[in-house]
């Protein structure tokens, strides 16, 4: 177990062990300015001897691996951060209330679709990139603070779409220029060939001869038009599929290729604004297998450009889990026609998302209620299930809500 140093002006010092820190404390030549992870900082202006330390960073579209090693390869900080996937539907929420009010309040006011000035200045990018963007900076500002980060690696990947949707341009690339519609008229007689012009949900069972091209992920719920996002099948089962009488199965569904194309952006825009040494997955991959290192983002970042044969080792026992959230509830009112105010304030203190210790148990707020209780759940927003209900009253707020939600794993067999 380590315990982090920062000296009197703020810098980061190498870690200590927690005898060292209880004697400090002790002492009053320290003070504790975080718990997770445990950090102090010292009251006396100490000598500033660091080591060259390197940040491995394995860069995701859903979670961001962080590790930090020395030159024997020991390893001082582990952490993974869960990137937020939700800013396109809350966006699109917002847009369907905002119309939903401006059409029955402000019928009077000029519509305004020509005035987008954000959308098309130079240098935009969408907000679900920059989300995952500034998550990961701020990961690195994190990591900077309370460690002496002398290098930064990142391992970042480009994503063939194309190849992705059809892998046999990989073998021949001539078929780039033809692509998978090639000879087609349109995207639904592509859909229909592809599928033998039969019902994939009953194989021609119904003996309903109207065919109909179905999205599997409704466009409204961020579905496309690609031919890896329709189906064929008969009028009949069409139609009960939209009444909710049947369902597709998982072998009906497809993949889609969102995160493959964020992390293209995403590549771009950490090479022009960050300062780092480039890695690739199958560097990383080869070795993690030469190490024999499991599979996870945070082991990942571990094996991020190790120029050596020294196997890693854990100078910590901890694993770092971040959750990325929203930072605040802008929501008024509890629906779009209700008079009843939400409460988006404190209730006895206490905000959503607040971290407290509640009976020995660590957990966050979920829900509350203004008669004095609430719901509680685990990092992944897992209802903890106690009774009594638990009240606010016997609570202990560990730490206040931020734009991310963290909590400490103890390594097996460190």
């Amino acid at each position: 177990m380590l315990v982090y140093v920062i000296n009197q002006n703020g810098n980061p010092l190498m870690p200590c062990k927690p005898s060292k820190a209880r004697k400090l404390l002790r002492d009053d030549k320290a003070k504790v300015v975080h718990r997770e992870p445990f950090t102090i900082k010292l009251k006396w202006l100490a000598t500033e001897y660091i080591q060259p330390l390197t940040l491995g960073i394995d860069s995701g579209s859903k979670t961001v691996g962080s590790a930090v090693r020395d030159n024997n390869n020991q390893i001082y900080y582990l952490s993974e951060v869960e990137l937020r996937q939700d800013i396109k539907s809350k966006l699109d929420q917002r847009r369907m209330y905002r119309r939903n009010r401006r059409s029955r309040k402000t019928r009077y006011r000029k519509a305004r679709w020509e005035n987008r000035k954000n959308s098309i200045k130079n240098g935009r990018y969408a907000p679900t990139i920059m989300s995952k963007y500034n998550s990961l900076v701020k990961e690195l500002i994190f990591v900077s603070k309370i460690l002496p980060i002398k290098n930064l690696i990142i391992e970042t990947g480009t994503f063939d779409p194309h190849a992705l949707h059809n892998p046999a341009v990989i073998n021949h690339p001539w078929l780039y220029q033809k692509g998978l519609k090639f000879g087609y008229y349109n995207t639904k007689q592509y859909v229909l060939a592809r599928d033998n012009h039969t019902c994939q949900y009953c194989k021609g069972k119904s003996k309903d001869s109207k065919l109909q091209v179905h999205h599997i992920m409704p466009k409204s719920q961020g579905g496309s038009d690609r031919p890896n996002n329709l189906i064929t099948l008969c009028k009949t089962h069409h139609n009960q599929l939209h009444s909710g009488l049947i369902k597709l199965t998982k072998r009906h569904t497809k993949s889609t290729l969102n995160h493959a194309t964020h992390m293209n952006v995403l590549q771009s825009i950490i090479r022009k604004n960050l300062n780092y040494t480039e890695t690739y997955g199958y560097i990383t991959k080869v070795i993690r297998e030469y190490f024999s290192i499991p599979k996870t983002h945070c082991y990942d970042a571990v094996c991020v450009g190790i120029t050596n044969s020294k196997m890693p080792s854990l100078k910590t026992d901890k694993i770092l889990y971040k959750k990325c959230i929203n930072r605040g509830t802008y929501q008024l009112t509890h629906g779009a026609r209700s008079e009843k105010r939400f409460p988006d304030r404190k209730i006895q203190g206490f905000k959503r998302w607040d971290k407290v210790l509640y009976n020995n148990i660590t957990a966050f707020i979920k829900g509350r209620m203004s008669t004095g209780y609430a719901i509680l759940c685990d990092i992944n927003g897992n209802k903890i299930d106690l009774k009594p209900i638990p009240k606010f009253s016997k609570f202990k707020r560990l730490s206040a809500r931020k734009s991310w939600i963290m909590t400490e794993v103890t390594i097996l067999n460190s």
